[in-house]
């Protein structure tokens, strides 16, 4: 009985699909309220989200080789690489799309113009996720250790690393790509990709003594510590649906890879200054 309440909305039912009857009485407040019968609805093309019934459950492989050397009894010096891979994890993909026609190197496909063509044509585009996301991560990470001895101590690291992937997540990034039936032509940069990172850290201690000038400065612990990094890399876009896939925001100028854009390198510095004093009796 409720389907008169949604008869006549255009909501997307068929001619049909529900039956053509007053709304129920004796139901308490009616919000509602048209005359009958009222006429089918028109069905629009919808677009509509599916999954792909066989979605696996993404994983990773993960790998570290690392050697460390002893330089002083005090001083370590390792130097290691790191592997991170990412596999079948989901994307989104619109699998309702005609054949591709290339258009000044592009290709194109211009659905609005070629409804026809569309492999179903109950409706306009089916955005399925699929298991095609892919990405790695290298790093090498060079890393320098010395334990508190002779009023100091301290640990600093260098990474170098490269995150690449394509089928971006489909939270934090534009989950299509640019050419949704070639996924591999959207490999590029992640936005995860930072190639170097320099981070120090460290705790100095001024010596204490009887003499004035020890008296004076002494026992001050200086604890710095600081983070440098190149920045981080962004999609360039034409801001318009250019191959007519029905998705905008995911095109590129032509011969622009993704996430070629690199942006500011950042410098985050902390410091912290303390002394002990003694208390006594």
């Amino acid at each position: 009985a409720a389907a008169a309440r949604f008869r006549g909305q255009n909501f997307g039912f068929p001619p049909g699909a529900l039956p053509n009857v007053p709304p129920p009485a004796g139901l308490g407040n009616q919000v509602w309220n048209s005359p009958s019968p009222i006429p089918d609805s028109v069905f629009p093309p919808q677009t509509i989200t599916t999954a792909d019934p066989e979605l696996p459950t993404p994983y990773s492989q993960q790998a570290q080789l690392t050697v460390e050397r002893a330089m002083t009894s005090d001083l370590s010096l390792s130097l290691g690489y790191l592997l991170n891979r990412g596999v079948k994890y989901p994307g989104l993909r619109n699998t309702n799309l005609p054949s591709a026609i290339v258009v000044n190197g592009r290709p194109t496909y211009n659905i609005n113009a070629r409804r026809n063509e569309l492999p179903d044509q109950r409706i306009a585009i089916n955005n399925r996720f699929e298991p095609i996301g892919q990405s790695t991560y290298h790093a090498m990470v060079l890393n320098a250790t010395k334990r508190f001895s002779r009023n100091f101590q301290f640990n600093g690291s260098w990474t170098y690393s490269h995150s690449i992937d394509f089928i971006p997540d489909a939270i934090f990034d534009i989950p299509f790509t640019q050419d949704q039936l070639n996924a591999r032509d959207d490999r590029g940069n992640s936005l995860q990709d930072q190639r170097h990172r320099v981070a120090f850290s460290g705790v100095f201690v001024t010596p204490s003594g009887s003499s004035l000038l020890r008296r004076a400065f002494g026992n001050f612990s200086i604890a710095p510590i600081a983070t440098l990094g190149t920045g981080f890399f962004y999609n360039i876009n034409t801001g318009t649906d250019s191959n007519g896939d029905g998705q905008t925001g995911n095109d590129r100028p032509l011969g622009v890879g993704r996430n070629t854009f690199r942006g500011d390198s950042t410098l985050n510095y902390d410091l912290r200054i303390s002394r002990t004093i003694q208390v006594a009796e």
